[in-house]
């Protein structure tokens, strides 16, 4: 279930990804992937990305961040391992993905993302710049790519 957080966050991803790529929201492996539900997939020219909102953590800070990369890093790497699964099923195997939290409630004098083992920990303005980064797929790579993780990770009713 979409927190209010979660919307505004998938509205702003929507919003400002327009024609970049393609926003998947609150999507559930099927029954052969092993991972939990991802808060949002987004598929762009420099690859996919997983990316876990986060709404628990309230500052900021190197040590708050690295507590919550921690708390959800197990999650994260399953489901970009699932991720990359599906893809490689379709040759797309040299592909990256990549992983991102995004703090949805967060506050502090940390603005900028930062990376922590391979997780990306962003706030909502910070994730979209960590998104919109040149990349090898074209737009019809981008479409074959999101067709094919919206198919194997329906949609959350």
């Amino acid at each position: 279930m979409w927190t209010l957080r979660e919307r505004r966050l998938g509205s702003r991803l929507e919003h400002q990804l327009a024609g970049a790529g393609v926003v998947l929201h609150s999507r559930h492996a099927e029954p052969t992937l092993d991972c939990d539900p991802i808060d949002h997939l987004v598929v762009l020219p420099a690859g996919v990305w997983v990316i876990a909102a986060d709404h628990d953590l309230d500052r900021f800070s190197v040590e708050a961040t690295t507590a919550a990369v921690k708390r959800l890093e197990l999650q994260v790497r399953k489901q970009a391992a699932a991720c990359r699964e599906v893809i490689s099923a379709i040759g797309f195997d040299w592909l990256e993905v990549h992983t991102a939290v995004c703090a949805t409630n967060a506050t502090g004098l940390h603005r900028r993302s930062v990376e922590i083992d391979g997780i990306w920990m962003t706030r909502p303005a910070g994730l979209v710049t960590l998104l919109a980064q040149p990349g090898p797929l074209s737009h019809l790579d981008v479409a074959t790519v999101a067709a094919e993780l919206s198919r194997r990770f329906p949609a959350a009713r």
